[in-house]
Parts: C-alpha cells; sequence; structure tokens
C-alpha cells in the first residue's frame, strides 16, 4: 500500500528505506530530504552532504550516488531549488502517513485508510511534527476537504497553513497545488447524474480516460420513466460506479 509502484518501490520508498537501513546500521546522520516529487538522502554532521538514492530512468539516466549540488538542482525543478524539506526523524515517520495510498482502484478509494491516515496525520499535527512539512499539512487539508473532523480546522485553514509554512521556511519554493485552492469557491450542486458520477475522475491528480469513458457508459445506461399525474421525470441508472454508489 505505501511507496509501491508496480513490482517495486517508488522514490519515496527507496530513499526511505536506504535511511531506515542506515539508522539500524548506526549511521544517525541520515535523513530524508524531499520536495512535491522527489526525494533524496542528506546525512553528515550538520546535514550538509547530499546524495540520490533512487533510480532515474534506464540505463546511462541512473544518477544514483551524485551528489545534490548547486549545479545539480538550478538545472531542475525536482530540487525546488535547493530548498526541500529535510526530515528528522518524527518527519520522516510523517512521510510514510502522509504518502499512503487508499486507493483500491482507477475510481475507488479505501474510506477506512483514509479515515487511518487522517487520524495519524492529526496526531502527528498535534505534537508539532508537521509545522515544517507544507505537503504533509496540505494532504491533511485535502482529507478535512472530503471527511471533515468534528471539532478540527477546515480545510481552507489548513490550505492556508501549508501555504504559510512553504513561505516561512522554504522560500516559498514548495508549490501548493493551486487547484486545491478552488475549494474556496462555493459548492456548486450538481443536477446531473453523470456529472456527480465523474466528479472524482475529473478532480483526480491524473486523468484516467479508459476510466472516464467506462463512467460515461454506464451513466448513459438511464432508464427514463415518467411519475403519473405530475408529469415528472426521475432516472433509474444501470451500472453505476462503486463510488458512485458509495455518495
Amino acid at each position: 500500500m505505501l511507496f509501491w509502484d508496480g513490482a517495486k518501490l517508488d522514490s519515496s520508498g527507496t530513499t526511505l528505506a536506504v535511511v531506515a537501513a542506515c539508522q539500524a546500521l548506526g549511521y544517525y546522520d541520515v535523513h530524508l530530504a524531499l520536495s512535491e516529487d522527489h526525494t533524496w538522502v542528506v546525512f553528515g554532521e550538520r546535514g550538509e552532504e547530499t546524495v540520490e538514492v533512487t533510480w532515474h530512468g534506464k540505463g546511462n539516466e541512473d544518477k544514483r550516488g551524485i551528489p545534490v549540488t548547486e549545479e545539480v538542482y538550478s538545472k531542475s525543478w525536482l530540487y525546488v531549488n535547493g530548498r526541500p524539506v529535510i526530515s528528522n526523524r518524527h518527519m520522516e515517520v510523517a512521510t510514510i502517513v502522509s504518502n499512503m495510498n487508499p486507493g483500491i482502484n482507477a475510481t475507488t478509494d479505501s474510506e477506512e485508510v483514509m479515515l487511518l491516515q487522517q487520524a495519524l496525520l492529526w496526531s502527528l499535527y498535534d505534537a508539532g511534527h508537521l509545522a515544517k512539512y507544507p505537503m504533509a499539512i496540505d494532504n491533511l487539508g485535502d482529507l478535512e476537504e472530503m471527511m471533515p473532523s468534528k471539532g478540527r480546522a477546515a480545510a481552507t485553514k489548513m490550505y492556508e497553513e501549508a501555504i504559510t509554512s512553504a513561505v516561512r521556511y522554504y522560500d516559498n519554493q514548495h508549490e501548493i497545488d493551486p487547484s486545491e485552492m478552488m475549494h474556496r469557491w462555493p459548492p456548486v450542486r450538481l443536477f446531473s447524474a453523470k456529472m456527480r458520477g465523474l466528479r472524482d475522475l475529473l478532480l483526480a491528480d491524473k486523468l484516467n480516460s479508459q476510466a472516464i469513458s467506462l463512467q460515461l457508459t454506464a451513466q448513459s445506461q438511464v432508464i427514463m420513466t415518467k411519475k403519473r399525474g405530475a408529469g415528472e421525470v426521475e432516472s433509474q441508472h444501470v451500472g453505476r460506479s462503486k463510488r458512485a454508489r458509495r455518495e
């Protein structure tokens, strides 16, 4: 469920495995450095040493063992202009929690996993371990937007806090997805059953054209019947997706 991409660990999983192995071997100065889309390792007495530990592409594109110097990060947005989140041990735990993947398939998430992730992130937040981790605060905002917790801050407040953290500690180099700020707008009620069914697919991080096509096909199978007397029309939908039924 965590950090798994097909039959191998993804970038975050590989880097965390390296950090954990170094800790087990007694190299306690090794820590995780991360941006929105990449991770690497920092080490040394003051964390001044850096090294790539993940796989990039194939063959000669592999960059493992190369230091992440100013020359490197000045040429790629992956290194957030040399302002990564440098994790302590608590923040490394937060990375594991923040990267939990609740996806069952392309259109359905596990509500139980999302609730667990939400509870764990709030525990880390309450202990002060997310203050310098804008992406984790941002993820918590996403969870609160979908499943508001009683007595907790609103999702928009969490997004604002994530932005403040990015500006204060990282010179605004960590991008908080502008699409998330759309949650500030008044909610729009969708009267179209087809659009309600498509909502999750259209708001996903990556568009899945096949899933959208299947959803359109399923939602098009509508049996229209007229109610007696009033002349109103109701729709009986056939073959709705699991997520649409859950909603």
